[in-house]
């Protein structure tokens, strides 16, 4: 007898996003404590594909078997942030003055593919498999944290943070 088989799985995943925060052409006084501007993102694609193939073939005088088994991901995650302060505001503070974009995305792939064949027969049998994964998993991000053409008094420090802090397992 003869027997083959084949399993293919496609996964497609992608995500993303524009984010922002910002203070424009303003005056703010926050004599009571800081003032924190901050735009994060923190996406995540958590992907599962799998793809079996079993292949079984018996005969009296001859036996093939054929398996192949295969798992294709794509997962890609791009993000547009911006923090600032701009256009003229006035911020006066007594503690900390923060501007921050922050991306804390990530993509998690679990790929499994498994591909098996067997054959007997009473004189001759061939039994081939064959299985195999392939992922493309990629994060883009655009982080921009500003302080533009603004004025910032404080009686404490003033930060101005763009941080990708990205993962792909």
């Amino acid at each position: 007898g003869i027997s083959g088989v084949i399993a293919v799985t496609v996964a497609t995943n992608s995500i993303g996003g524009v984010y922002g925060a910002t203070i424009f052409d303003s005056d703010v006084d926050a004599l009571a404590g800081g003032v924190t501007v901050s735009a994060t993102a923190d996406n995540s694609i958590d992907a599962i594909a799998v793809a079996v193939a079993i292949s079984v073939a018996l005969g009296s005088s001859f036996a093939g078997s054929v398996a192949v088994a295969g798992v294709i991901a794509e997962n890609i995650l791009t993000n547009s942030l911006t923090a600032g302060i701009v256009s003229g505001s006035n911020i006066g503070a007594h503690g900390l003055v923060g501007v921050s974009a922050t991306d804390t995305s990530s993509i998690k792939a679990t790929l499994v593919s498994v591909a098996a064949s067997i054959s007997a027969s009473g004189s001759a049998s061939v039994a081939f498999s064959i299985s195999a994964t392939v992922a493309n998993n990629e994060i883009g991000s655009t982080l921009k944290a500003t302080i533009d053409d603004s004025a910032v008094d404080t009686t404490d420090a003033v930060s101005v943070e763009a941080r990708a802090d990205t993962l792909i397992s």
